[in-house]
């Protein structure tokens, strides 16, 4: 069996609130599949807010931004609201180079997180 991929940092067991997910170091080509399954596991029949911390992450690749989109996706479908925060310096340069903060919600470290007051 592999080792989990992702950490659940915040789980309240009911699906009208906040899910926060702490990535690993690295997203790569070797683990983006288990970590977009064990997410898509985390979300199913949930609503509310899912926030993913890239805090740990210091190395993300194409297969990086490309999980992001598609969890993106699979909130939107869901009916989830998702932000990303706590991404490093060069890894917030990734997303602006191939144009995801005009995709996705991202906050950076210091910036306001008062909109998950409501799913408290």
């Amino acid at each position: 069996m592999n080792a989990k991929h992702i950490t659940i940092e915040v789980d309240h067991g009911d699906p009208q609130t906040l899910l926060w997910i702490l990535l690993p170091d690295s997203i790569t080509m070797d683990t983006y599949e288990q970590t977009e399954r064990e997410i898509a596991a985390a979300v199913a029949h949930r609503t509310g807010s899912l926030v993913v911390d890239l805090r740990d992450t210091r190395v993300m690749f194409s297969s990086g931004f490309g999980l992001l989109v598609a969890l993106s996706k699979k909130a939107t479908q869901c009916g989830l609201a998702m932000y990303v925060v706590n991404p490093s310096q060069s890894v917030y340069e990734g997303f602006v180079t191939v144009g995801l903060v005009r995709v996705l919600n991202v906050l950076r470290v210091g910036e306001s997180l008062d909109f998950l007051k409501k799913a408290f």
